[in-house]
Formats: C-alpha cells, structure tokens, sequence
C-alpha cells in the first residue's frame, strides 16, 4: 500500500526555536507543529524527517498536528532541516549557533563501579546492561539535565544561560559489590559516596 500523502498546502512551524539563536548547551528541545494556510489541514504527515549539517536524518513522530525533538549541535552554526515525510515540498530551515557555556565551576558527571564488576547496571528484558551503555545513558541525561536548567531560566523570564559540565567519567571504587552493598541503604550509600569524595579529593 502506497503511502498516505499529506495535504500539499500544510508547512512547518517552530514553536520554541529562532533563526540565528543562539545556546550555550549542546542539546536543544525543538517544538513544533503543521499548520495551513487556511487554518485547515486534511492530512498530517506520521512523521518530520530532521538533519543538523546534512547528518543522516532523524524521525521524530507527529501527534495531533505537533511534533517535539531533540537534536545535538555542533559548536559554532547549525543548518537544520525539518521536512515532512513522503513530501519534500514542506520544508523548514534554520541555523542555530552553539557556543559553549564556560564558567569558572563545573558539574561533574561520574559512573562509580566497584573493583570486582565490570560496571553493569540493572536492566530489564536482556537488554543492553554494559557499563559502556551506562556511560552513554549518563552522558545524554547530563545534557538533559544541562537543557533543562536553561530552559528553566528561560521559563522564569531570565537570559538563556546553563552550568560547564564535563561527560561522565569512570571512577573505580576500592570496596567490592558485597562490601558497597553491606549495611542499609542509607549507610551503603553514604559509604560509597564517601570513599569516592576521599578518593576524588572533594571538598
């Protein structure tokens, strides 16, 4: 079965994003919806392909005629794309510029794991559990978490702005698995926390 085609008059809108705006966090939050010149559209399309610097697209699926995405930028400016599936006609273009945010602290991000594991975390259903998977997960949630706190000032009428952080890093533990997890959950935690703040030289 052919695809179901859009309707040839809708176009793109962006909600949340300008041209030539500027962010001091890699990751940005993109809202967006199809509109009409008329006010009416017959057809959403199912999915808004999205390219940053001509990458390899990436679809993010329309609900209810509105669509929302993260995408990754580059330092300096960002050519994005936003075009409906199965219609190439509705396009959207912008650059972004991404400088980022430097000041004189920065948040640190760390995956503990102690000497007798290899740094597997708990998963469900056999999925991928490897400490290299954790570090990718913690990587992406500290630029959500970098994201998030900009667009919390942005939210409270305040300049765009965020904190430096650094991606996550190993940190091995001198306690074992059964040494970390010996007494209750607030004791264990305090100790592996504490022997990591010893070890990392944390005031």
């Amino acid at each position: 079965m052919a695809p179901v085609r859009p309707s040839a008059t809708i176009k793109i809108e962006l909600l949340n994003v300008h041209p030539g705006e500027e962010y001091p966090h890699q990751l940005i939050y993109v809202a967006g919806q199809i509109t009409s010149p008329n006010g009416h559209v017959t057809r959403y399309p199912n999915f808004v392909l999205v390219s940053v610097n001509t990458s390899d697209d990436t679809r993010w699926q329309v609900c209810d005629g509105r669509f929302k995405c993260f995408l990754l930028l580059a330092v300096g400016d960002n050519d994005i794309q936003f075009r409906c599936e199965n219609d190439q006609k509705s396009t959207k273009e912008i650059t972004c510029h991404y400088r980022p945010q430097e000041t004189p602290n920065m948040v640190k991000f760390v995956y503990i794991k102690c000497k007798d594991s290899a740094g597997e975390f708990q998963t469900l259903n056999n999925s991928d559990n490897s400490m290299e998977r954790a570090l990718e997960l913690l990587r992406f949630n500290s630029l959500l978490c970098q994201l998030f706190f900009a667009e919390c000032l942005v939210a409270a009428g305040f300049p765009r702005s965020t904190f430096s952080m650094s991606f996550p890093e190993v940190f091995e533990s001198e306690l074992t698995v059964s040494e970390s997890l010996a007494d209750d959950f607030l004791e264990k935690n305090n100790k592996i926390f504490w022997h990591f703040y010893k070890r990392a030289g944390v005031q």
